[in-house]
Formats: C-alpha cells, structure tokens, sequence
C-alpha cells in the first residue's frame, strides 16, 4: 500500500472514530506519515454538546473533556496506524484550537528522539531557519520552567513544523504529578506556553510567513512535548 492510501485511511478512521464518540466528527481530517511520526490534522471539529458545555462552564471544560475521551481513545488510534503502516509509535500527543475549531493528534516512534543531538537523528532533518526556530523554542521554554535538555525539529510539509522538545520538567512540576496533580499542570502549561509562543508573532518573525496556529502537548512519563507550527502557504 502506497503511502498516500495509508494517509488516507488514517483519516479516515480518526474522523469516524471521533464521530462516534464525540457525537460529530470533524468536517475535514488529513493525515502526513513521516520518518519519524504520524500526524492527523482535523478540521471544524466542535460538537452541539461542546458548544453548549463551552457557554456553561467555559473553554476549559471542553479541554478537560477532550481529555478524558482522548485517553479512551488514542490507544485505539495508534493500534490503528501501526495496522496499517507496520510501524510502532510509542508516545501520543494531542491538542486543540477551540476557537477555530481545529486540532492535531501526533504520534511518534521510538527512535524518534532517541538521540536528537546525533546528525542522523531523522528530527534533524535540516530546512531553513531550523536553528533559529529551535533556539527560540528553547528561550521560550526556559521563560516558562526551564531550558530544555534537547530540541529537535523537522519540516513536515511547506506549511508545518514539527519540534520535540525532550527534559523540560523542573523539580517540583515532578512533584505535583507525582502527587497527582498532572491535568492541572499541563492546563497551567498550555495558557503560558501559547501566550508566549504567540507573543509578538515571534515564529512569524523567524519564518517570514504568517502563523496559523500553535499546537502544545505534554507526555509527562517521558518528560518529552511536542510542538506543531502551522503556518500561511509561502
């Protein structure tokens, strides 16, 4: 099976997955298989019942349900693509736009970031302002909590990057996960982090391209993230 099938399927399989446990599924799904990962990008995605647990309760009791289903769900997702591709991703990342309704799942494979600082590494594929866009990550990182131990990054496509940041958690953000308090750590994160990744269009300013969105998450067990930039066609 060519690639672009196996794409085509995953897509296909996420959004009916998604319909049938959020209630409606997102208008337009895509997925890019790379070296290293798998990204599935979904649009209008926002249920009824989202909409109307937003106006009750906020933004944030959509991304604390998203949360929940998700936990069900990605074991499934990622059973599904290794079907289809032979291959194995071991860690699973997701995040949303809740204001334009869109969202990214992500998955990685073991050797993925492995050994980011080794040239061979397949996250060390070099494009144009790589190095400027992983050390502005690992500034903004640093303003956050701390500087990472590693960042590696990767152009999907024209329009995404792909960066993974690797030993970013500082001592006490360990404790408060170890003491349960992992979902409040990782809503506290995501409002910090997007406010300083958008921050005076700092990836625009880099990329000389305008950016569309930002997408964050965390796999506290591996002390790893996952950053998605998507940005206007050149």
């Amino acid at each position: 099976m060519i690639i672009k099938e196996q794409q085509q399927q995953i897509a296909s399989f996420t959004g009916r997955l998604l319909r049938d446990t959020f209630g409606k599924g997102p208008q337009a799904s895509y997925a890019l298989l790379g070296e290293s990962h798998a990204i599935i990008f979904l649009r209008e995605f926002f249920s009824p019942m989202e909409r109307s647990l937003m106006q009750a309760e906020g933004e944030e009791a959509v991304h604390s349900l998203r949360e929940s289903m998700m936990k069900e769900i990605s074991p499934e997702v990622r059973r599904y693509i290794e079907s289809i591709t032979g291959e194995v991703y071991n860690e699973f990342f997701f995040d949303w736009n809740l204001s334009d309704h869109s969202g990214v799942l992500i998955g990685l494979k073991p050797e993925a970031f492995e050994s980011a600082d080794q040239m061979n590494e397949s996250l060390q594929q070099q494009y144009e302002y790589k190095r400027e866009v992983e050390e502005k990550v690992a500034d903004l990182s640093e303003e956050a909590e701390r500087r990472p131990d590693r960042v590696a990054s990767v152009r999907i496509d024209k329009r995404t990057i792909l960066i993974v940041r690797e030993g970013i958690l500082v001592a006490i953000e360990k404790k408060l996960i170890e003491m349960g308090h992992g979902y409040a750590l990782k809503t506290a994160k995501r409002i910090v982090e997007k406010e300083l990744f958008y921050r005076q269009d700092v990836f625009s300013s880099i990329l000389h391209v305008n950016v569309q969105n930002i997408y964050v998450d965390w796999d506290f067990i591996y002390d790893k993230s996952t950053i998605v930039i998507v940005t206007d066609a050149d």
